[in-house]
Order: C-alpha cells, then structure tokens, then sequence
C-alpha cells in the first residue's frame, strides 16, 4: 500500500490486502523503557469523542459562556476544593476539624480519586469476564428434533 512516506496516496492505506499484522504497538515501561506488552494495531480501536453544548434558550447560553448580564463569577479552583473537602467531611473521609486550603494535594488527590473516580470503574474481574465472554467460542449450531 502507499502509506505516508512510502510513495503514492498518503491518505489512506489499500484495503485490498491486510497489511495490519506489520504494524505492532509497544508499551514501554517508563522508568526503564523495556517493552512489557505489544498489540497488533488490527486488535487495537481508537475512539474520539465530541462534547457539545446545547441550550434551550440564549440566556441560557449566555450564562453558561458568562455574557454579558448573565454572566456569573468564574468558578475558582479553591471554590471547587472546598465544596469538595466539606463533601469528604459528610461522608467522614475527612477529620471536620480540618480546613480545606491545610491539606495537601499529595494527601488530597488518593481520596478524590478513591471516593469519586474508583466506585465508577469496572473491576479486573468484570473487565475479565467482559473480554473472555467476547471472545468466547460460538455455541454450536443445534439440529431441530426430526431433521
């Protein structure tokens, strides 16, 4: 195929023949640079996503992208960490008696991700499952009675 700097059309690569076995992804690991996995790019998908913003009405609109009269003060990175410690004092993952702006992020940071990123997250066992049920082998194909 004439894939980019190999001459011919640098848009796309032939579709006639499957090429894709050439291409190898490596995962390096970053201290050492020793390839711990690699991946054929056929077994690979990339995915982008999009994300768009729709109001029912200008104002609305306006509020959102602070316009004008509409506008509203600028959420500040210590608005939204305070917010967040006094959510983490409710549910008692952090002493009441601490204030937000006294602790760290390095001390911070496992908490948020532990009380607001981990419970959304599939386990290994789950992830497991999915792929071993997806690349289960196909039942065989039964035969009605009297055929």
């Amino acid at each position: 195929g004439g894939g980019a700097g190999a001459g011919g059309d640098d848009h796309d690569r032939d579709h006639d023949h499957d090429d894709s076995a050439a291409w190898v992804w490596e995962v390096r690991d970053d201290e050492t640079g020793a390839v711990v996995a690699t991946y054929p790019e056929c077994d690979l998908r990339f995915s982008i996503s999009c994300k768009v913003h729709v109001f029912p009405t200008q104002a609305e609109a306006d509020v959102y992208h602070g316009v004008g009269a509409a506008a509203s003060a600028p959420l500040h990175v210590s608005t939204v960490l305070r917010e967040l410690v006094e959510d983490l004092k409710r549910r008692g993952r952090v002493a009441a008696d601490r204030a937000w702006d006294a602790i760290p992020l390095t001390e911070l940071a496992p908490v948020l991700v532990d009380v607001y990123v981990t419970p959304t997250n599939p386990t290994p066992d789950e992830v497991e499952s999915l792929w071993s049920d997806f690349y289960a082998p196909a039942p065989a194909p039964t035969t009605p009675p009297g055929q």
